[in-house]
């Protein structure tokens, strides 16, 4: 159960190791809304009170860089956040850099495989909003270039290059016989089974919470685990803790769609709450008794300060 009184300090450990969020100084860098009407909030996620709606092609002033968020300046001088993927940069300033800085990892000499049951889109950025340049197969494997917030630059082998999702390429390796094989560390999950699970997750969204229940019309957070899993065949503990003893840990940027998400929700650094990741930065959970069933951004700063770990269990 989730407290709206908690009280998390920005120092916790979790697992042994304090969370530290990345920011990034964008040197001011200008960007414009490209979108009918922006959210501008108090912080750096949707949890954060809206202070401003800002208009499609509004110019503001880049800060920082966080997650995903950009902390603007608008042309009133007000400060807050806003979305990244709703702003585009300006190339305005030849003694500027081009694009804000992210969290990025050369990713020079590895391969992926893509896992996906039709299509993978591969764009032209590392945003959903960018232009699809092509679509890759279920199996093909590709030249991963670097890693960015969620995101694989990659390489084919005709030689175009662009930007997929990492929910969807397992990190591959090649043996020395020249036979491909997947990496040891990437275990390939059962795909139509975890599709199955994400499917039945989202099916329950707007259901009610429930202390203690366990559907199939109303949940606690362990319980709608318990449900969704169960449906297909995959037993688990009931309560959120001993599901936590469950399955083997996997790293956030390791995270694969069907992944439980552990959390301390009261600041004691034990696990209370549980969700299931669902790809592109989300997960389904049931909330408290004032919420029902709902899919939120687990890079939000409230969950990267619960965060205690995540388990693969499929």
């Amino acid at each position: 159960m989730i407290s709206k009184n908690i009280k998390i300090s920005a120092g916790l450990a979790i697992v042994g190791t304090a969370i530290s969020i990345p920011y990034t100084y964008a040197n001011n860098q200008e960007g414009i809304v490209n979108t009918s009407v922006l959210n501008i909030r108090t912080g750096p996620s949707t949890d954060y009170n809206v202070i401003y709606k800002a208009k499609k092609s509004e110019k503001v002033s880049i800060i920082e860089n966080n997650n995903g968020w950009y902390k603007v300046k608008l042309s009133n001088g007000k400060l807050g956040w806003a979305s990244s993927n709703y702003i585009k940069i300006s190339q305005t300033n030849s003694n500027s850099n081009d694009t804000v800085q992210n969290n990025s990892v050369s990713l020079s000499g590895q391969k992926g495989k893509v896992n996906v049951s039709s299509k993978l889109n591969l764009r032209k950025e590392a945003s959903t909003n960018s232009s699809i340049i092509t679509k890759l197969s279920n199996g093909q494997v590709v030249d991963l270039l670097e890693k960015s917030n969620g995101w694989y630059k990659v390489k084919l082998s005709n030689g175009q290059v662009g930007w997929a999702s990492s929910d969807y390429i397992n990190l591959y390796k090649v043996e020395s016989n020249n036979k491909p094989a997947e990496s040891d560390n990437e275990s390939k999950p059962q795909l139509n089974k975890v599709q199955a699970i994400v499917k039945k997750a989202h099916e329950q969204l707007g259901k009610s919470y429930v202390w203690g229940a366990e559907g199939p019309n109303s949940f606690d957070c362990s319980g709608l685990v318990h449900y969704v899993y169960g449906q297909h065949g995959i037993k688990t503990p009931r309560v959120s803790r001993d599901q936590y003893k469950a399955g083997k840990s996997v790293s956030q940027s390791n995270l694969q769609p069907g992944d439980l998400i552990f959390s301390s929700t009261d600041g004691s650094g034990r696990v209370t709450h549980v969700g299931i990741y669902v790809g592109e930065g989300k997960m389904i959970h049931a909330p408290n008794s004032k919420g029902v069933v709902k899919k939120v951004d687990i890079n939000a700063s409230y969950w990267q300060k619960a965060y205690v770990g995540a388990k693969r269990i499929i």
